[in-house]
């Protein structure tokens, strides 16, 4: 019902088109919005069955901390007292997705 509100579907593309990280659930089947978003470049989508429902867990939580690993690289790799990709000062955020990467 959602995917029929313009509303909702712009504020989903402007999420998806932002540089924040997404962790979302999506139909298996559908047109318009879902199909739009099935096709985009910059998702990573994983099914989930009955069979791997628990071994897919690591697999997105392995993908999540590459994600992370990258983004930290780039923010230790800016001038000191900024981060574009958290918008942020560096300091606490970077330590902490340090730390994250680092589990």
């Amino acid at each position: 019902m959602e995917c029929l509100s313009p509303k909702f579907k712009n504020r989903i593309k402007a999420i998806l088109d932002s540089e924040k990280l997404v962790l979302a659930t999506i139909a298996l089947k559908g047109s318009g919005l879902i199909e739009e978003i099935k096709r985009r470049q910059d998702i990573k989508l994983f099914e989930m069955t009955h069979d791997n429902r628990y071994s897919l867990l690591l697999e997105i939580l392995k993908e999540t901390k590459t994600i992370l690993s990258e983004i930290a690289s780039l923010c230790r790799s800016t001038i000191q007292d900024s981060c574009p990709m958290m918008g942020q000062n560096v300091g606490p955020e970077t330590e902490f997705v340090s730390q994250l990467v680092s589990i």
